[in-house]
């Protein structure tokens, strides 16, 4: 991929995928995850140091696409479509409980799923330098959200991106949330988002 392409993909803050990467670690073992950054050039695996938790990456630095990418790709490379979706759930659940370990745990306690809609745009933009998220009330307790222009997008992320949906709205003291619907246009679909359904 020629730097245009890279700078076209946008940026990554470390955050989206640090708990991710320690949670891989401790599930897997460090090798595979060295393995996948040995893959880059030598410049984007600058972005990581081996000796530091997570690989190096920090919540708040922001990271090439391009680089991420290519990391995930190597990394779930071989795998099926379920093993994929099952570290996609997984990552999601370790990224969720170290997002709600801070100050966010007290927020999302107070949020309410009508609020939530109007501000899910600000939330995602702290961990993505492109992308606007939508939101339709479809009911009371039935919302559909996508996606617009999300240079950043990958297909493992933006199944992660649907699971952490799901965990906020449990977060705000939903019961029974269910992922009625999810779509991705790496699936075919026009736009990339979900339907969550609660009790």
């Amino acid at each position: 991929m020629n730097s245009d392409a890279k700078a076209a993909l946008g940026r990554i803050k470390g955050a989206a995928i640090r708990d991710f990467i320690g949670w891989h670690i401790a599930t897997f073992g460090a090798e595979p995850l060295q393995r996948a950054i040995r893959t880059l050039p030598e410049s984007e695996q600058a972005e990581f140091d081996f000796s530091l938790p997570c690989m190096g990456v920090l919540a708040s630095t922001w990271m090439p696409a391009s680089t991420a990418h290519h990391v995930l790709d190597k990394l779930l490379a071989g795998t099926t479509r379920k093993q994929r979706d099952e570290l996609a759930l997984a990552g999601a659940e370790a990224t969720l409980q170290g997002v709600m370990s801070g100050a966010q745990r007290i927020v999302f306690a107070v949020m309410t799923p009508s609020l939530y809609v109007k501000v899910a745009n600000v939330a995602f933009r702290l961990n993505y330098d492109s992308g606007k998220v939508c939101n339709e009330i479809l009911g009371p307790k039935r919302h559909r959200g996508w996606l617009e222009s999300w240079k950043s997008h990958h297909p493992f992320l933006c199944r992660m991106n649907t699971n952490m949906k799901a965990g906020v709205y449990r977060a705000m003291g939903c019961e029974g949330v269910v992922i009625e619907e999810r779509f991705c246009k790496s699936d075919g679909g026009s736009a990339c988002g979900s339907i969550i359904r609660w009790q």
